[in-house]
Protein backbone atom coordinates (compact mmCIF):
# COMPACT_ATOMS: atom_id res chain seq x y z
CA UNK A 1 0.00 0.00 0.00
CA UNK A 2 1.20 3.21 -0.98
CA UNK A 3 2.36 5.65 1.60
CA UNK A 4 -0.25 8.59 1.98
CA UNK A 5 0.31 11.69 -0.02
CA UNK A 6 3.16 14.06 1.38
CA UNK A 7 3.96 10.92 3.56
CA UNK A 8 7.65 9.41 4.06
CA UNK A 9 5.75 5.60 4.32
CA UNK A 10 5.47 6.23 7.99
CA UNK A 11 1.89 5.08 8.19
CA UNK A 12 1.31 3.78 5.30
CA UNK A 13 -1.34 1.47 6.05
CA UNK A 14 -3.78 4.17 7.81
CA UNK A 15 -6.05 3.52 5.76
CA UNK A 16 -6.66 0.09 6.29
CA UNK A 17 -7.13 0.30 9.98
CA UNK A 18 -9.65 3.07 9.63
CA UNK A 19 -12.23 0.50 10.97
CA UNK A 20 -10.61 -2.30 13.32
CA UNK A 21 -13.24 -4.96 13.32
CA UNK A 22 -12.65 -6.11 9.68
CA UNK A 23 -9.20 -7.01 10.60
CA UNK A 24 -9.55 -9.65 12.65
CA UNK A 25 -10.11 -11.48 9.46
CA UNK A 26 -7.41 -10.40 7.66
CA UNK A 27 -4.76 -11.14 11.02
CA UNK A 28 -6.13 -14.64 11.09
CA UNK A 29 -5.59 -15.31 7.48
CA UNK A 30 -2.16 -13.81 7.33
CA UNK A 31 -0.50 -14.71 10.99
CA UNK A 32 -2.92 -18.02 12.06
CA UNK A 33 -0.43 -19.55 13.91
CA UNK A 34 -0.76 -16.58 16.49
CA UNK A 35 -4.96 -16.97 17.38
CA UNK A 36 -4.09 -20.88 16.88
CA UNK A 37 -1.25 -21.84 19.26
CA UNK A 38 -0.89 -24.97 20.62
CA UNK A 39 1.35 -26.59 22.96
CA UNK A 40 3.71 -29.62 21.92
CA UNK A 41 2.93 -32.82 23.49
CA UNK A 42 5.65 -33.12 25.54
CA UNK A 43 4.34 -29.85 27.47
CA UNK A 44 0.77 -31.23 27.24
CA UNK A 45 2.31 -33.81 29.32
CA UNK A 46 4.28 -31.49 32.01
CA UNK A 47 0.75 -29.57 32.29
CA UNK A 48 -1.29 -32.57 33.57
CA UNK A 49 1.36 -32.89 36.93
CA UNK A 50 2.01 -29.22 37.29
CA UNK A 51 0.16 -26.91 39.31
CA UNK A 52 -1.59 -23.80 37.78
CA UNK A 53 1.37 -21.36 38.85
CA UNK A 54 4.03 -23.53 38.01
CA UNK A 55 2.21 -24.01 34.65
CA UNK A 56 1.84 -20.28 33.77
CA UNK A 57 5.74 -19.63 34.74
CA UNK A 58 7.25 -22.09 33.00
CA UNK A 59 5.20 -21.31 29.45
CA UNK A 60 5.62 -17.74 29.83
CA UNK A 61 9.58 -18.31 30.37
CA UNK A 62 9.81 -20.31 27.08
CA UNK A 63 7.17 -18.15 24.97
CA UNK A 64 8.52 -14.94 26.14
CA UNK A 65 11.83 -14.86 27.47
CA UNK A 66 13.13 -17.81 24.49
CA UNK A 67 11.83 -15.84 22.27
CA UNK A 68 14.53 -16.76 18.94
CA UNK A 69 13.90 -13.81 17.01
CA UNK A 70 13.29 -15.38 13.58
CA UNK A 71 12.07 -13.02 10.94
CA UNK A 72 8.90 -15.21 10.34
CA UNK A 73 8.04 -15.51 14.50
CA UNK A 74 6.61 -12.94 16.36
CA UNK A 75 5.64 -13.17 20.39
CA UNK A 76 3.01 -15.08 20.90
CA UNK A 77 -0.31 -12.75 21.96
CA UNK A 78 -3.40 -15.19 21.48
CA UNK A 79 -5.81 -14.14 24.02
CA UNK A 80 -6.17 -17.56 25.40
CA UNK A 81 -2.52 -18.78 26.72
CA UNK A 82 -2.49 -22.49 26.66
CA UNK A 83 -0.81 -22.92 29.83
CA UNK A 84 -3.45 -21.64 30.97
CA UNK A 85 -6.37 -23.43 28.98
CA UNK A 86 -5.35 -26.79 30.15
CA UNK A 87 -4.73 -25.50 33.25
CA UNK A 88 -6.80 -25.94 37.15
CA UNK A 89 -8.25 -22.55 38.12
CA UNK A 90 -6.60 -23.36 41.07
CA UNK A 91 -6.12 -20.29 43.88
CA UNK A 92 -2.80 -18.25 43.05
CA UNK A 93 -2.58 -15.59 45.30
CA UNK A 94 -0.55 -13.42 48.51
CA UNK A 95 2.62 -14.41 48.60
CA UNK A 96 2.45 -17.71 46.18
CA UNK A 97 1.47 -14.83 43.76
CA UNK A 98 3.99 -12.39 44.91
CA UNK A 99 6.46 -14.96 44.07
CA UNK A 100 5.06 -16.07 40.35
CA UNK A 101 4.08 -12.67 39.22
CA UNK A 102 5.45 -9.60 40.85
CA UNK A 103 8.64 -8.04 41.57
CA UNK A 104 7.54 -6.49 44.81
CA UNK A 105 9.62 -6.21 48.01
CA UNK A 106 7.61 -7.65 50.24
CA UNK A 107 7.76 -8.52 54.30
CA UNK A 108 8.01 -11.53 54.75
CA UNK A 109 8.67 -13.21 51.63
CA UNK A 110 11.78 -15.24 51.57
CA UNK A 111 12.55 -14.97 48.42
CA UNK A 112 12.83 -11.00 48.49
CA UNK A 113 15.98 -9.60 47.98
CA UNK A 114 15.63 -7.73 51.55
CA UNK A 115 14.71 -9.51 54.43
CA UNK A 116 13.60 -6.27 55.46
CA UNK A 117 11.10 -5.91 52.71
CA UNK A 118 8.24 -3.42 52.40
CA UNK A 119 4.36 -3.48 53.81
CA UNK A 120 2.80 -2.81 50.65
CA UNK A 121 -0.75 -1.40 51.24
CA UNK A 122 -0.72 0.90 48.48
CA UNK A 123 -1.42 -0.95 44.97
CA UNK A 124 -3.86 1.84 44.24
CA UNK A 125 -1.71 4.66 43.73
CA UNK A 126 0.41 3.29 41.19
CA UNK A 127 -0.02 -0.48 40.82
CA UNK A 128 2.31 -3.47 40.16
CA UNK A 129 2.77 -5.04 37.03
CA UNK A 130 2.60 -8.90 36.50
CA UNK A 131 6.09 -10.09 35.61
CA UNK A 132 4.62 -11.98 32.85
CA UNK A 133 3.58 -9.08 31.43
CA UNK A 134 6.70 -6.85 31.32
CA UNK A 135 8.14 -9.74 30.00
CA UNK A 136 6.25 -9.52 26.89
CA UNK A 137 6.73 -6.13 26.73
CA UNK A 138 10.24 -6.52 26.98
CA UNK A 139 10.20 -9.88 23.94
CA UNK A 140 8.04 -7.07 22.03
CA UNK A 141 10.72 -4.04 22.34
CA UNK A 142 12.93 -6.75 20.70
CA UNK A 143 10.78 -7.27 17.96
CA UNK A 144 11.03 -4.05 17.01
CA UNK A 145 14.50 -3.17 17.40
CA UNK A 146 15.52 -6.14 14.99
CA UNK A 147 14.09 -4.72 12.34
CA UNK A 148 12.22 -1.56 13.26
CA UNK A 149 10.81 -0.66 9.70
CA UNK A 150 8.83 -3.98 9.08
CA UNK A 151 7.66 -4.03 12.78
CA UNK A 152 6.20 -0.03 12.51
CA UNK A 153 5.35 -0.61 9.00
CA UNK A 154 4.03 -3.77 8.43
CA UNK A 155 3.27 -5.49 12.16
CA UNK A 156 2.33 -2.95 14.53
CA UNK A 157 -0.84 -1.97 13.51
CA UNK A 158 -3.11 -5.81 13.46
CA UNK A 159 -1.45 -6.20 17.11
CA UNK A 160 -2.29 -2.83 18.51
CA UNK A 161 -5.76 -3.74 16.90
CA UNK A 162 -6.19 -7.32 18.26
CA UNK A 163 -5.60 -6.12 21.86
CA UNK A 164 -7.87 -3.30 21.42
CA UNK A 165 -10.56 -5.94 20.21
CA UNK A 166 -9.45 -8.66 23.22
CA UNK A 167 -9.79 -5.35 25.99
CA UNK A 168 -13.24 -4.83 24.43
CA UNK A 169 -14.11 -8.31 25.03
CA UNK A 170 -13.22 -7.95 28.84
CA UNK A 171 -15.09 -5.07 29.16
CA UNK A 172 -18.09 -5.87 27.33
CA UNK A 173 -18.16 -3.04 24.33
CA UNK A 174 -20.38 -4.58 21.71
CA UNK A 175 -18.12 -1.97 18.98
CA UNK A 176 -14.20 -2.18 19.16
CA UNK A 177 -14.09 1.02 16.82
CA UNK A 178 -15.10 2.92 20.21
CA UNK A 179 -12.25 1.76 21.96
CA UNK A 180 -8.67 3.17 22.09
CA UNK A 181 -5.64 2.75 23.71
CA UNK A 182 -3.56 5.61 25.88
CA UNK A 183 -0.95 6.17 28.04
CA UNK A 184 -3.14 6.88 30.90
CA UNK A 185 -6.65 7.91 31.96
CA UNK A 186 -5.59 11.12 32.35
CA UNK A 187 -4.14 11.64 29.14
CA UNK A 188 -7.73 10.20 27.68
CA UNK A 189 -9.50 12.86 29.97
CA UNK A 190 -7.59 15.76 28.50
CA UNK A 191 -8.06 14.64 25.05
CA UNK A 192 -12.26 14.71 26.18
CA UNK A 193 -11.93 18.05 27.42
CA UNK A 194 -10.10 19.20 24.97
CA UNK A 195 -12.87 17.63 21.99
CA UNK A 196 -15.70 19.47 23.51
CA UNK A 197 -17.49 22.22 21.55
CA UNK A 198 -16.69 25.17 23.13
CA UNK A 199 -18.24 27.89 21.99
CA UNK A 200 -15.46 30.68 23.49
CA UNK A 201 -17.93 33.58 24.05
CA UNK A 202 -17.72 33.34 28.07
CA UNK A 203 -21.34 31.65 28.96
CA UNK A 204 -19.38 28.19 28.73
CA UNK A 205 -19.53 26.42 32.00
CA UNK A 206 -17.87 22.90 33.23
CA UNK A 207 -18.90 21.04 36.20
CA UNK A 208 -16.65 19.06 38.38
CA UNK A 209 -16.45 17.72 42.11
CA UNK A 210 -14.27 19.17 44.56
CA UNK A 211 -13.48 14.96 45.75
CA UNK A 212 -12.52 14.07 42.19
CA UNK A 213 -8.69 13.73 41.34
CA UNK A 214 -6.61 16.74 41.38
CA UNK A 215 -4.48 16.14 38.36
CA UNK A 216 -7.48 16.43 36.72
CA UNK A 217 -9.55 19.19 37.90
CA UNK A 218 -6.16 21.16 37.35
CA UNK A 219 -6.71 19.97 34.01
CA UNK A 220 -9.81 21.35 33.52
CA UNK A 221 -8.95 24.52 34.80
CA UNK A 222 -6.59 24.77 31.79
CA UNK A 223 -8.90 24.21 29.20
CA UNK A 224 -11.40 26.71 30.45
CA UNK A 225 -9.38 28.97 30.99
CA UNK A 226 -7.91 28.96 27.54
CA UNK A 227 -11.61 28.45 26.38
CA UNK A 228 -13.24 31.10 28.01
CA UNK A 229 -15.22 29.14 30.26
CA UNK A 230 -16.04 29.05 34.05
CA UNK A 231 -15.50 26.10 36.26
CA UNK A 232 -18.20 25.30 39.14
CA UNK A 233 -17.13 22.94 41.60
CA UNK A 234 -18.99 21.07 43.40
CA UNK A 235 -18.73 20.92 47.41
CA UNK A 236 -19.33 17.52 48.83
CA UNK A 237 -19.28 16.73 52.12
CA UNK A 238 -19.23 13.67 53.90
CA UNK A 239 -22.79 13.14 54.20
CA UNK A 240 -23.59 13.41 50.65
CA UNK A 241 -21.42 10.04 49.60
CA UNK A 242 -23.42 7.93 52.31
CA UNK A 243 -25.76 5.19 50.40
CA UNK A 244 -28.99 6.06 52.01
CA UNK A 245 -29.97 2.36 51.22
CA UNK A 246 -27.46 1.07 53.74
CA UNK A 247 -29.11 0.99 57.43
CA UNK A 248 -26.08 0.32 58.50
CA UNK A 249 -22.18 -0.33 57.73
CA UNK A 250 -22.26 -4.45 57.62
CA UNK A 251 -18.96 -5.47 56.45
CA UNK A 252 -19.74 -8.78 54.89
CA UNK A 253 -21.95 -7.89 52.82
CA UNK A 254 -19.72 -5.17 50.89
CA UNK A 255 -17.00 -4.72 48.53
CA UNK A 256 -19.49 -4.92 45.31
CA UNK A 257 -17.28 -5.98 41.89
CA UNK A 258 -20.74 -5.47 39.45
CA UNK A 259 -20.31 -1.72 37.93
CA UNK A 260 -24.13 -2.30 37.34
CA UNK A 261 -24.12 -1.97 41.60
CA UNK A 262 -24.46 1.51 42.24
CA UNK A 263 -25.26 2.76 45.80
CA UNK A 264 -27.78 5.58 46.33
CA UNK A 265 -26.76 8.76 47.12
CA UNK A 266 -29.46 11.46 46.41
CA UNK A 267 -27.93 13.74 48.31
CA UNK A 268 -24.98 13.69 45.81
CA UNK A 269 -27.23 13.98 43.30
CA UNK A 270 -29.09 17.06 44.67
CA UNK A 271 -26.02 19.04 44.26
CA UNK A 272 -24.83 17.86 41.16
CA UNK A 273 -28.27 19.37 39.84
CA UNK A 274 -28.19 22.35 41.29
CA UNK A 275 -24.89 22.97 39.78
CA UNK A 276 -26.09 22.03 36.14
CA UNK A 277 -27.03 25.05 33.87
CA UNK A 278 -29.22 23.74 31.05
CA UNK A 279 -27.97 26.76 28.76
CA UNK A 280 -24.84 27.21 30.18
CA UNK A 281 -23.46 23.52 31.02
CA UNK A 282 -20.72 22.45 28.29
CA UNK A 283 -18.81 19.89 30.30
CA UNK A 284 -19.57 17.59 33.51
CA UNK A 285 -16.16 15.22 34.91
CA UNK A 286 -17.41 12.56 37.21
CA UNK A 287 -15.52 9.93 39.29
CA UNK A 288 -16.38 6.73 39.11
CA UNK A 289 -13.96 5.69 41.87
CA UNK A 290 -12.84 8.88 43.98
CA UNK A 291 -9.26 8.61 44.40
CA UNK A 292 -8.61 9.79 47.90
CA UNK A 293 -12.14 9.24 49.49
CA UNK A 294 -11.91 4.90 47.35
CA UNK A 295 -15.75 5.91 46.93
CA UNK A 296 -17.81 4.00 44.24
CA UNK A 297 -20.07 6.90 42.97
CA UNK A 298 -23.14 6.31 40.91
CA UNK A 299 -22.25 7.46 37.48
CA UNK A 300 -24.90 6.06 35.52
CA UNK A 301 -27.49 7.63 37.97
CA UNK A 302 -25.69 10.74 38.06
CA UNK A 303 -24.88 10.95 34.35
CA UNK A 304 -28.49 10.09 33.70
CA UNK A 305 -29.74 13.16 35.63
CA UNK A 306 -27.35 15.97 33.73
CA UNK A 307 -28.39 14.51 30.64
CA UNK A 308 -32.48 14.99 31.45
CA UNK A 309 -31.23 18.28 32.02
CA UNK A 310 -28.45 19.73 29.84
CA UNK A 311 -28.49 17.12 27.05
CA UNK A 312 -25.97 19.18 25.25
CA UNK A 313 -23.57 18.54 28.02
CA UNK A 314 -20.15 16.15 27.40
CA UNK A 315 -19.97 13.57 30.35
CA UNK A 316 -16.52 12.00 30.83
CA UNK A 317 -16.02 9.42 33.16
CA UNK A 318 -13.02 9.16 35.50
CA UNK A 319 -12.51 5.47 35.51
CA UNK A 320 -8.81 4.90 36.78
CA UNK A 321 -9.52 2.82 39.77
CA UNK A 322 -11.79 -0.12 37.57
CA UNK A 323 -10.65 -2.04 35.48
CA UNK A 324 -9.49 -4.99 37.17
CA UNK A 325 -11.51 -4.49 39.73
CA UNK A 326 -14.99 -3.66 38.82
CA UNK A 327 -17.15 -6.07 36.32
CA UNK A 328 -18.23 -4.25 33.60
CA UNK A 329 -21.44 -5.66 31.72
CA UNK A 330 -23.30 -4.07 28.43
CA UNK A 331 -26.30 -3.77 31.15
CA UNK A 332 -23.49 -0.48 32.64
CA UNK A 333 -22.71 1.03 28.90
CA UNK A 334 -26.45 0.95 28.09
CA UNK A 335 -27.48 2.14 31.42
CA UNK A 336 -24.83 5.22 31.26
CA UNK A 337 -25.39 8.24 29.23
CA UNK A 338 -22.20 9.40 28.97
CA UNK A 339 -19.42 10.31 26.34
CA UNK A 340 -16.45 9.34 27.32
CA UNK A 341 -15.28 6.69 29.59
CA UNK A 342 -11.34 5.90 30.71
CA UNK A 343 -9.99 3.60 33.11
CA UNK A 344 -6.05 2.61 33.85
CA UNK A 345 -4.79 -0.98 32.45
CA UNK A 346 -1.98 -0.49 35.39
CA UNK A 347 -3.62 -0.20 38.34
CA UNK A 348 -5.80 -3.09 39.39
CA UNK A 349 -5.34 -4.92 35.88
CA UNK A 350 -1.58 -5.29 36.84
CA UNK A 351 -0.80 -4.46 33.12
CA UNK A 352 2.39 -2.40 32.26
CA UNK A 353 2.44 1.15 32.76
CA UNK A 354 1.62 3.14 30.04
CA UNK A 355 -1.74 1.11 28.78
CA UNK A 356 -5.00 2.57 29.14
CA UNK A 357 -8.48 2.13 28.05
CA UNK A 358 -10.29 5.54 26.32
CA UNK A 359 -13.86 4.18 25.04
CA UNK A 360 -16.06 6.62 22.99
CA UNK A 361 -19.77 5.79 24.40
CA UNK A 362 -21.39 8.30 22.63
CA UNK A 363 -21.19 8.62 18.63
CA UNK A 364 -20.39 12.48 18.89
CA UNK A 365 -17.27 11.04 20.36
CA UNK A 366 -16.64 8.43 18.41
CA UNK A 367 -17.14 10.69 15.17
CA UNK A 368 -14.86 13.25 15.82
CA UNK A 369 -15.14 15.11 19.34
CA UNK A 370 -12.14 12.01 21.11
CA UNK A 371 -9.45 12.90 19.31
CA UNK A 372 -6.09 12.70 20.66
CA UNK A 373 -4.04 15.86 21.32
CA UNK A 374 -1.32 15.24 19.11
CA UNK A 375 -2.15 15.06 15.45
CA UNK A 376 -0.06 13.03 12.81
CA UNK A 377 -0.77 10.08 10.11
CA UNK A 378 -3.57 9.03 11.06
CA UNK A 379 -5.49 12.43 11.52
CA UNK A 380 -8.97 12.25 9.27
CA UNK A 381 -8.80 8.11 9.30
CA UNK A 382 -11.27 7.88 12.45
CA UNK A 383 -10.17 7.20 16.11
CA UNK A 384 -8.59 3.95 15.60
CA UNK A 385 -6.18 5.44 13.96
CA UNK A 386 -5.71 8.51 15.00
CA UNK A 387 -5.05 7.27 18.78
CA UNK A 388 -2.97 4.48 17.05
CA UNK A 389 -0.38 6.62 15.73
CA UNK A 390 1.23 9.97 17.25
CA UNK A 391 4.05 9.87 16.36
CA UNK A 392 6.90 7.14 16.97
CA UNK A 393 6.92 5.46 20.77
CA UNK A 394 6.98 2.29 22.34
CA UNK A 395 3.72 0.41 21.89
CA UNK A 396 4.92 -2.81 24.08
CA UNK A 397 3.00 -2.01 27.37
CA UNK A 398 -0.13 -2.12 25.41
CA UNK A 399 1.03 -5.17 23.12
CA UNK A 400 1.36 -6.80 26.01
CA UNK A 401 -2.59 -6.43 27.55
CA UNK A 402 -3.98 -9.53 25.64
CA UNK A 403 -1.45 -11.75 27.78
CA UNK A 404 -2.55 -9.51 30.98
CA UNK A 405 -6.51 -10.04 30.26
CA UNK A 406 -5.87 -13.88 29.76
CA UNK A 407 -4.39 -14.12 33.35
CA UNK A 408 -7.44 -12.32 34.48
CA UNK A 409 -9.45 -14.08 32.74
CA UNK A 410 -8.01 -17.69 34.51
CA UNK A 411 -7.10 -16.44 37.99
CA UNK A 412 -9.63 -13.36 38.29
CA UNK A 413 -12.12 -14.61 40.71
CA UNK A 414 -9.71 -16.02 42.80
CA UNK A 415 -7.41 -13.19 43.11
CA UNK A 416 -10.59 -10.54 43.93
CA UNK A 417 -11.85 -12.86 46.80
CA UNK A 418 -8.62 -13.03 48.49
CA UNK A 419 -8.78 -9.30 48.05
CA UNK A 420 -12.23 -8.70 49.17
CA UNK A 421 -11.19 -10.81 52.29
CA UNK A 422 -8.39 -8.74 53.26
CA UNK A 423 -10.35 -5.94 53.15
CA UNK A 424 -12.76 -6.93 55.68
CA UNK A 425 -10.18 -8.10 57.82
CA UNK A 426 -8.97 -4.75 57.62
CA UNK A 427 -11.74 -3.06 59.00
CA UNK A 428 -12.04 -6.05 61.67
CA UNK A 429 -8.27 -6.04 63.01
CA UNK A 430 -7.38 -2.09 62.21
CA UNK A 431 -10.90 -1.08 64.12
CA UNK A 432 -11.09 1.71 62.31
CA UNK A 433 -14.37 3.26 60.31
CA UNK A 434 -14.96 3.11 56.59
CA UNK A 435 -15.45 6.40 55.47
CA UNK A 436 -18.36 4.82 53.54
CA UNK A 437 -19.75 1.45 53.70
CA UNK A 438 -18.08 -1.23 52.17
CA UNK A 439 -20.69 -1.64 49.60
CA UNK A 440 -20.40 2.00 48.47
CA UNK A 441 -16.49 1.57 48.33
CA UNK A 442 -13.71 0.12 45.84
CA UNK A 443 -13.88 -3.50 46.26
CA UNK A 444 -10.30 -3.89 46.91
CA UNK A 445 -9.80 -0.30 48.87
CA UNK A 446 -10.80 1.30 51.73
CA UNK A 447 -10.54 4.48 53.45
CA UNK A 448 -10.48 3.80 57.12
CA UNK A 449 -10.94 7.09 59.95
CA UNK A 450 -8.04 6.81 62.24
CA UNK A 451 -8.62 7.96 65.94
CA UNK A 452 -6.81 9.17 68.46
CA UNK A 453 -7.89 9.03 72.42
CA UNK A 454 -5.60 12.83 72.81
CA UNK A 455 -7.33 14.46 69.75
CA UNK A 456 -9.18 17.41 71.37
CA UNK A 457 -11.08 18.59 68.52
CA UNK A 458 -8.89 20.36 66.90
CA UNK A 459 -8.95 19.43 63.00
CA UNK A 460 -5.95 17.80 61.45
CA UNK A 461 -4.75 19.14 58.25
CA UNK A 462 -2.72 17.91 55.06
CA UNK A 463 0.35 18.65 57.17
CA UNK A 464 -0.66 15.80 59.73
CA UNK A 465 -1.20 13.84 57.16
CA UNK A 466 2.28 14.11 55.49
CA UNK A 467 4.07 13.40 58.24
CA UNK A 468 2.18 10.54 59.45
CA UNK A 469 2.68 8.91 56.10
CA UNK A 470 6.36 9.66 56.29
CA UNK A 471 6.68 8.12 59.63
CA UNK A 472 4.80 4.91 58.31
CA UNK A 473 7.57 5.00 55.72
CA UNK A 474 10.31 5.50 57.62
CA UNK A 475 9.44 1.89 59.60
CA UNK A 476 9.00 0.40 55.99
CA UNK A 477 5.02 0.86 55.66
CA UNK A 478 3.96 2.19 52.76
CA UNK A 479 -0.01 3.40 53.18
CA UNK A 480 -1.01 7.29 52.08
CA UNK A 481 -2.70 9.25 54.75
CA UNK A 482 -5.51 11.27 53.72
CA UNK A 483 -6.80 14.60 55.48
CA UNK A 484 -10.79 14.58 54.70
CA UNK A 485 -12.97 16.98 56.03
CA UNK A 486 -10.62 17.41 59.40
CA UNK A 487 -9.81 14.03 59.78
CA UNK A 488 -7.42 11.90 59.19
CA UNK A 489 -8.09 8.43 57.68
CA UNK A 490 -5.54 5.75 56.11
CA UNK A 491 -6.46 4.60 52.29
CA UNK A 492 -5.82 0.44 52.54
CA UNK A 493 -5.50 -0.75 49.20
CA UNK A 494 -5.43 -5.12 48.98
CA UNK A 495 -3.43 -6.10 46.24
CA UNK A 496 -3.82 -9.69 45.04
CA UNK A 497 0.28 -10.26 46.76
CA UNK A 498 -0.70 -8.96 49.72
CA UNK A 499 -1.91 -11.14 53.11
CA UNK A 500 -3.48 -10.87 56.32
CA UNK A 501 -0.01 -10.35 57.93
CA UNK A 502 0.72 -7.31 56.29
CA UNK A 503 -2.91 -5.62 58.11
CA UNK A 504 -1.33 -7.19 61.13
CA UNK A 505 1.85 -5.57 60.67
CA UNK A 506 0.01 -1.99 59.84
CA UNK A 507 -2.06 -2.45 62.79
CA UNK A 508 1.47 -2.97 65.21
CA UNK A 509 3.03 -0.23 63.75
CA UNK A 510 0.11 1.62 64.13
CA UNK A 511 0.36 1.19 68.60
CA UNK A 512 3.47 3.65 69.04
CA UNK A 513 1.93 6.17 66.05
CA UNK A 514 2.35 9.61 66.60
CA UNK A 515 -1.54 9.60 67.32
CA UNK A 516 -1.39 8.18 70.16
CA UNK A 517 1.31 10.89 71.70
CA UNK A 518 0.15 14.30 70.04
CA UNK A 519 -2.69 16.69 70.49
CA UNK A 520 -3.52 19.96 69.02
CA UNK A 521 0.11 20.25 67.83
CA UNK A 522 0.92 18.76 64.07
CA UNK A 523 2.43 15.62 63.68
CA UNK A 524 6.09 15.33 63.72
CA UNK A 525 8.26 12.65 62.07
Amino acid sequence: MPPPPGGDGHGGHFGSFANSVPVAAMVRQRVPDLLLVREDEESEASHESASASATFHRWTERAFLAYDGEDDGVPPRTSVLPGLANAPAAPVVGRQLARLNFSLNLRGDESAPRKDGWVFLNHGAFGAPFKHATACAHTWRKRAEQQPLRFFDRELFEHLVFAMQDVAKFMDVDDPTRVALVSNATEALNAAMNGVPWRGDGTDEAVVMDIGYGGLKKALAVVCARVNARVRTVQVNLDDIQPLDDDENNIDTGCQLDACDEPHMPELERKLIAAIDPRRTRFVLLDHVTSNTAAKLPVASLASAVRRIAPQARIAIDGAHALGALRFTRKFWDSLPADVYATNAHKWLCGCRGTAVAIALSDRARDGELRPLISSHGTGEGLTSEFIWQGNKDYSPQLALPQVLAFHRTYGASMAEHQQDLIRYAVRTLRCEPLVPLRAAHPFMACLRLTSSDNKGVPFTSTDAKNLQDWLFARGVEVPIKCLWGALYLRLSAGAYNVRGDIDALAEVLKSSPLNTTATTPLSK
